[in-house]
């Protein structure tokens, strides 16, 4: 279904712990908070600059992506206490996150970095295979063995991580949080 609410900037996410959709202030260091029923909660300080995604983890903690501080980080709940920061060396577009990883993708890219969720450390990297190379402002999700990555021209690309191939292309989107509840 589609909803209509005041999403703030780029990039937002979904908190699995706290059942809450927390959207990211462009460019500041502000998070607002919004219930199941897209009611405002509130806000918390995330102490991150330029966030352009954020991705919420069971465990409560999150990971954003913030754009020119070219950086990935991992973050306690609700809070600002950083756990890890990893720096890509490019314009950090977008990140999201399994049970296993952390992905990561350059603003401008198509290599998407995989890496350790417990450390913050590069595992690997690979090429998405298809689909396009707009500029990416927040929009990539992992749902099972399937990345969703979308595009700043609205067009949502759909990867399968096992095969690294691209299938569907979905219609236009330019903002959301995503819950894989």
């Amino acid at each position: 279904s589609v909803v209509s609410m005041n999403t703030v900037s780029h990039g937002g996410g979904y908190s699995p712990k706290a059942k809450e959709f927390w959207y990211p202030s462009w460019s500041g260091t502000t998070v607002y908070r919004y219930n199941a029923a897209y009611g405002f909660l509130g806000t918390f300080d995330s102490g991150q600059n330029q966030m352009m995604q954020l991705w919420g983890d069971i465990d409560g903690f999150y990971y954003t992506a913030n754009w020119g501080y070219n950086t990935i980080t991992k973050i306690k709940d609700l809070g600002s206490q950083n756990q890890w920061t990893y720096n890509m060396g490019e314009s950090a577009g977008a990140v999201a996150a399994d049970s296993d990883y952390v992905y990561a993708l350059g603003a401008d890219s198509k290599r998407v970095r995989r890496l350790n969720k417990a450390t913050g450390a590069l595992i690997d990297s690979f090429l998405l295979n298809g689909g396009g190379n707009e500029t990416i402002y927040g929009g990539m999700a992992v749902a099972g063995p399937n990345l969703l990555v979308g595009r700043g021209s609205g067009t949502v690309y759909h990867y399968s991580l096992a095969q690294m191939s691209d299938g569907d292309i979905w219609p236009p989107v330019y903002n959301g949080a995503y819950s894989m509840n």
